[in-house]
């Protein structure tokens, strides 16, 4: 897959409803674990609990979700605002 290609599909991810992007977050980080030799474990337990948490707290309502664009810009206005 190309860059401009593989700029696109992640556009594409990124304009999803939160809730289909966080199953296709946990179906790709699956996936890595998945290719992980025997033995070894990508993602530490603490991790994994934490991805079970949050998960749950997504699936049951109870999470307080916040668009990805307007997280950026608020990240990028406070560093702006650290750096003059």
């Amino acid at each position: 897959m190309s860059a401009i290609e593989n700029n696109s599909l992640i556009d594409q991810l990124l304009a999803l409803p939160v809730e289909e992007r966080s199953e296709i977050a946990s179906l790709l980080l699956k996936s890595i674990e998945d290719d992980v030799p025997p033995g070894q474990k990508r993602t530490p337990d603490h991790w994994q609990q934490e991805i079970k948490r949050r998960s749950n707290e997504l699936n049951g309502g109870d999470a307080k979700l916040i668009d990805a664009t307007d997280s950026i810009a608020k990240a990028r206005a406070n560093i702006a605002a650290r750096n003059s």
